[in-house]
């Protein structure tokens, strides 16, 4: 009896003498979902006792339950998926006979702040001195960033990422009296958004005196010589003039 395998799409057929005996696929090859929440997924077979999810590859499995089962489907449920499941591999698998389904992988979307200090605060700041705001940001995909003073857009643009963390920030070289008030940075992805604030005072530079130094010293020790000597000069000119 000759035995063959033929693949199509997310479906793998097995034929003896010319004839189906397995076929088995499963609901997509691509499943997405957002971390903390449910993902489904369905196996699909044409007779025997049943199929298994089986997860392949090194990347953390999510958690699964089955919710229906039948003669020809049975249906999953991939419990909370995290960070930790994104690109993770699943397909389906005869329990009585070596055939499986096309792989399938699971993105998952995940949008985790880090924040590098804490925007609720108010930052006290004197003019020319430099701002830097910034939260840190663990995300898939890349994330949006908008930052606004006082609700007026100041700029806007994609978080650059190294992997899957990155900076969302902003900065000004040197202040001025006009760039107080309240900074707002949205941030946003397929998994959501989040907002954190800070307000910023700027004011004005406390006045310092000078220490002296050795050329400050000298300085000085010149114009008591000279001056020194210019009394000299006119203490002898009045005496010369008597």
């Amino acid at each position: 009896m000759f035995i063959y395998t033929a693949i199509l799409g997310a479906v793998i057929l097995e034929y003896v003498a010319g004839q189906s005996v397995y076929s088995v696929s499963i609901s997509a090859t691509d499943l997405t979902g957002v971390a903390g929440q449910d993902v489904p997924v369905s196996c699909f077979f044409s007779t025997g006792i049943g199929v298994d999810l089986v997860s392949s590859g090194s990347v953390m499995a999510p958690n699964f339950t089955i919710v229906f089962e039948n003669g020809t489907q049975t249906n999953y449920i991939l419990r909370n998926v995290s960070r930790q499941n994104n690109n993770a591999q699943l397909y389906c698998l005869y329990r009585t006979a070596s055939v499986s389904s096309a792989i399938a992988t699971l993105s998952v979307w995940y949008l985790y702040p880090v924040p590098q200090f804490n925007l609720a605060a108010m930052l006290q700041k004197t003019v020319y001195q430099s701002l830097y705001l910034a939260v840190n940001v663990t995300a898939n995909p890349a994330p949006t960033m908008a930052w606004y003073r006082d609700n007026v857009l100041l700029t806007k643009g994609t978080v650059p990422l190294n992997g899957d963390t990155g900076v969302a920030s902003y900065s000004i070289a040197s202040l001025v009296f006009s760039n107080a008030g309240n900074y707002t940075v949205v941030i946003s992805n397929t998994a959501g958004s989040m907002t954190y604030s800070v307000m910023v005072m700027v004011d004005a530079a406390p006045v310092t005196s000078v220490p002296p130094t050795q050329e400050n010293n000298a300085v000085v020790a010149s114009c008591a010589v000279f001056l020194t000597l210019l009394l000299s000069i006119v203490a002898a000119g009045t005496i010369f003039h008597l």
